[in-house]
């Protein structure tokens, strides 16, 4: 019995998956926190949860989604997930660009504003690539049976220390403690994908990798 593991590419993938959608989730917590404060990411803005926030945790929820089923076996639905992400992701950047846009990410409560100009649409560019080289590999696999290491204690520590850190930063963030409210949700954030990921094999288990990411149970 061989236990599936991710491959080095997946996990780049994912791990680039994973910092924007993280840089948003700050932002999510924040504006449930405080709803009074002015926010916006390219062209959705507002105060608070206002109707453009809506539409990024229908977002943070696919892309929350999309990570777990990464992380827990990568099977042939992810593949289409991932792809349409991150199509829809370079297609957003570049057009930015194209419209001769800037993609402003600012929090005026936190005094950040950040241009992402070539950056944003560089960086979905990369992880397009990335993302399609990786389905294109894992298609020629076929669709085996993939049974993921199950949950291990530190998937569960995680986890709660995902918990803890998005209370502190919505304790921080609803007191005005903007840097403090930053930091703790972007532990939780961390937590969170960390709960995610499979435990590695050992490193004698490693040595008997057998074709991608499988490893004897």
């Amino acid at each position: 019995m061989l236990r599936w593991y991710p491959s080095i590419l997946l996990r780049v993938v994912l791990e680039l998956t994973f910092v924007p959608i993280a840089f948003v989730s700050i932002f999510a917590v924040k504006a449930l926190a405080d709803r009074s404060t002015p926010w916006s990411i390219g062209s959705w803005n507002g105060p608070g949860a206002s109707p453009d926030f809506w539409y990024l945790t229908v977002l943070l929820a696919l892309g929350w989604t999309m990570l777990v089923l990464g992380w827990r076996g990568a099977k042939v639905f992810f593949r289409y997930l991932i792809a349409v992400w991150h199509l829809g992701l370079a297609a957003g950047t570049a057009s930015f660009i194209i419209g001769s846009r800037d993609l402003v990410v600012q929090g005026e409560a936190m005094g950040f504003s950040l241009s992402l100009g070539i950056l944003a649409p560089a960086y979905s560019m990369f992880a397009l690539i990335g993302t399609l080289v990786w389905i294109r590999k894992d298609s020629r696999r076929g669709n085996p049976t993939r049974s993921v290491s199950p949950l291990q204690r530190r998937n569960k520590l995680a986890a709660f220390g995902a918990g803890i850190g998005v209370i502190v930063g919505w304790i921080a963030f609803s007191n005005a403690f903007q840097q403090i409210g930053v930091i703790a949700c972007l532990a939780a954030t961390i937590a969170c994908h960390e709960a995610m990921r499979p435990v590695n094999p050992s490193e004698e288990l490693h040595k008997a990798l057998v074709g991608e990411g499988s490893a004897p149970e």
